[in-house]
């Protein structure tokens, strides 16, 4: 599982941690590099390094906590509602995401193309296959499992993580999205409410 540093930022710095989850994911990311003591540009990789490392001081923190009243404020100020935003902003990628599904959807069914679901069945199968793997393993064979270094579990989690994702993408491709759903779902409410006024 991959170390969630935005949720540590989030209780230090709950603006800058709303931030993190949307379109404004940069602006907060510049933040946070100032409040670090990070160089421009350094990222995502570097702060997480500082917080996994046990490097942040009290300094750092009075810093991102300073940093995040100050866009709190500037947020206020624009009359930014950040969690609208974000939701906004979310409905938008799946809208995308919804249509570029259809496309491809249409694409197949006009070129009768198997290729797409021959390699739906192949990443949903070895999402399948690794995940009943690691089971085995760690329930048969616990002292083999134990001498796995760091690196080969950090190697297992990128493998099965990325599996997971391209698994989601392929049931989506072919069943839909609760997230497209949803925001149909609100597209269709506020299309109704509008209406009715």
């Amino acid at each position: 599982m991959a170390f969630d540093w935005k949720s540590v930022i989030s209780s230090i710095a709950p603006t800058l941690g709303t931030m993190l989850l949307g379109p404004m994911a940069g602006s907060a990311i510049t933040a946070l590099e100032g409040a670090f003591g990070l160089a421009p540009g350094s990222g995502a990789d570097a702060i997480t390094k500082v917080i996994q490392d046990g490097k942040m001081t009290p300094e750092i923190i009075s810093s991102v906590r300073a940093a995040d009243q100050k866009h709190a404020e500037t947020m206020k100020s624009l009359d930014i509602d950040l969690v609208k935003l974000n939701a906004s902003h979310e409905e938008n990628i799946a809208g995308i995401d919804a249509a570029s599904a259809d496309s491809a959807r249409k694409r197949q069914e006009i070129l009768k193309d198997s290729t797409p679901t021959k390699l739906a069945y192949m990443i949903i199968g070895g999402f399948f296959a690794v995940s009943v793997a690691q089971l085995v393993a760690l329930m048969g064979y616990p002292d083999l499992v134990a001498k796995i270094p760091p690196q080969g579990w950090l190697l297992i989690g990128n493998i099965s993580g990325y599996l997971m994702a391209e698994a989601k993408q392929a049931a989506a491709y072919f069943f839909g999205s609760t997230t497209g759903s949803k925001a149909k779902d609100a597209t269709i409410q506020a299309q109704a409410t509008t209406l009715n006024q």
